[in-house]
């Protein structure tokens, strides 16, 4: 069977719901969050995917220029699909496992088990993606509150519980699997498992960030061998039932009282950041792009992924700030400003460290790029070094993604040619290049505070060159990756590279890339 590709449909999209939260008095923490999880759901140009619960809007969700899936044959038995069917038969190991999951959560909430969940996760653990896959479209998806809402969406209350999360993760994990090419969905994997040690704390981000993860691990109930939690759909309140449900006793997770304070703490900020606009109209807006959230006869109305995920960022640090003895590493779909002066490269992700780091170091950036070669050898090549200028890189994109001509290509066609792949590596290189331009003070969204900024010519110009790098690696991978062609783009701004600037902007016009405002 040729999986469908769900991702055009769950795209589609036309009606949002928007609340309005009083501020005098805060309400209850399931219904605020429930309204401010919906203010998010707000259509997005360049993302043409829709994602499971909140993050999904977020985490790279993009197509490359290449516009070309593998075309994976879930039922084949070739020789070539050897890998794929592996990874098919770990997610039907998968699907057994949620399903316990999911009765067990269901008898200690005393909740009722839905038929059609059930023949779900029967078809799952058969293999029979076809069913598993028009229940998720045709039946489950309209009828989870975590999604924007719709003409086919469906008020069925019974779906407002905690076992969505076991639904997701493996219908999340199967989407990635069946379409991504069989080779980078298994390095994905393995490369960011091996290197979280036991016991950690991991924040996905991106779809794969989340459900490979997930599902590739020894036991995500367990925490087995680390804790996988998402980092973007912490302000749901089904999904900190879940976490409790799963890890509670384990590790500190998300308690209602850590929502109010959540709320209460971005009430405030959000308060005096808009008093300041108000107050000094003439001085940069302290008010973030994309905040929607505004006051007006003293209600406080909470709108915009923005203001979504500045909840999130403050539940995150909750749980960093309460679990003192575990490592945490994460996987960004969307940087949460707290983060940036703890995060260093390590390996696809990045490690969060206990106390903000000094400067990153040479070696820490040395030791990044190395690794970083060495991967893109052998997808794309070995021509892109820290001297290869942009105009070759833009060449290179417009010959192998947009002209389809691997004439002389030395890297794996199987790579460019699979959305996936190059949308996912492309974004994990992103987000540490934009580390290196956030230590620098140039990402425009994203302002830098004065104690972080380099404190020499030698830090700076060894910023530069590592974020430069990064870009250009990023967009050698993906051309189409929206916010590596933003923040590459406010970069050589920075940098007074105006003719490099002009040039990006073509370039990601040709490819159709609808970038961020």
């Amino acid at each position: 069977m040729k999986p469908r590709s769900a991702v055009a449909r769950l795209g589609r999209s036309s009606t949002r719901r928007r609340a309005a939260v009083p501020m005098a008095r805060p309400p209850a923490p399931a219904r605020l969050w429930r309204a401010v999880v919906e203010s998010a759901r707000k259509p997005r140009r360049f993302r043409p995917r829709s994602a499971l619960a909140v993050g999904a809007l977020m985490g790279g969700l993009f197509f490359c220029a290449a516009g070309s899936s593998a075309g994976a044959k879930a039922g084949s038995a070739a020789p070539s699909d050897a890998l794929r069917q592996k990874q098919l038969a770990q997610l039907q190991t998968f699907f057994a496992a949620k399903e316990r999951q999911t009765q067990t959560l269901s008898i200690t909430a005393g909740e009722e088990a839905i038929p059609e969940i059930k023949t779900y996760f029967a078809a799952g653990q058969k293999g029979d993606w076809q069913t598993m896959d028009d229940l998720w479209r045709n039946f489950i998806r309209p009828r989870m509150p975590q999604y924007e809402i719709t003409p086919r969406s469906v008020n069925d209350p019974r779906f407002s519980q905690k076992f969505w999360g076991t639904v997701a993760e493996t219908w999340g994990a199967w989407d990635q699997i069946a379409h991504g090419a069989p080779k980078y969905t298994q390095m994905f994997g393995d490369e960011i498992i091996r290197s979280i040690p036991a016991g950690s704390i991991y924040f996905g981000g991106t779809d794969p960030g989340r459900f490979l993860i997930t599902a590739m691990s020894k036991s995500h109930a367990d925490g087995d061998p680390f804790f996988t939690l998402t980092q973007n759909a912490l302000a749901d309140p089904t999904y900190q039932e879940y976490l409790r449900a799963i890890y509670g006793g384990k590790i500190h997770a998300l308690t209602e009282a850590d929502s109010q304070t959540s709320y209460v703490d971005y009430s405030a900020d959000f308060r005096r950041r808009w008093q300041h606009d108000q107050d000094f109209p003439n001085e940069p807006r302290q008010l973030k792009p994309g905040e929607y959230t505004s006051i007006a006869d003293g209600q406080l109305n909470i709108r915009g992924m923005a203001a979504v995920m500045s909840i999130n960022a403050t539940l995150a640090r909750i749980i960093f700030d309460n679990n003192p003895g575990r490592g945490f590493y994460v996987e960004i779909s969307f940087p949460l400003d707290w983060m940036s002066p703890h995060l260093e490269p390590h390996g696809l992700i990045l490690q969060i460290d206990r106390q903000a780091p000094a400067p990153l170091s040479l070696e820490t950036i040395e030791r990044d790029q190395k690794y970083w070669a060495a991967l893109l050898r052998g997808m794309i090549g070995d021509w892109l070094t820290a001297d290869t200028p942009l105009k070759s890189v833009t060449r290179f994109t417009e010959k192998v993604y947009l002209r389809k001509d691997l004439a002389g290509f030395s890297g794996d066609p199987q790579f460019v040619n699979n959305d996936y792949a190059t949308r996912t590596f492309s974004k994990l290189r992103e987000s540490i290049a934009s580390l290196y331009a956030w230590r620098l003070g140039a990402l425009t969204n994203f302002p830098t505070p004065a104690e972080y900024l380099p404190k020499s010519a030698e830090e700076r110009e060894r910023l530069a060159r590592a974020a430069d790098l990064g870009f250009r690696q990023s967009l050698a991978l993906c051309p189409a990756n929206p916010e590596a062609n933003f923040n590459y783009i406010g970069f050589l701004t920075l940098q007074n590279r105006p003719e490099d600037a002009a040039l990006l902007r073509e370039t990601a016009a040709h490819s159709d890339t609808h970038l961020p405002h």
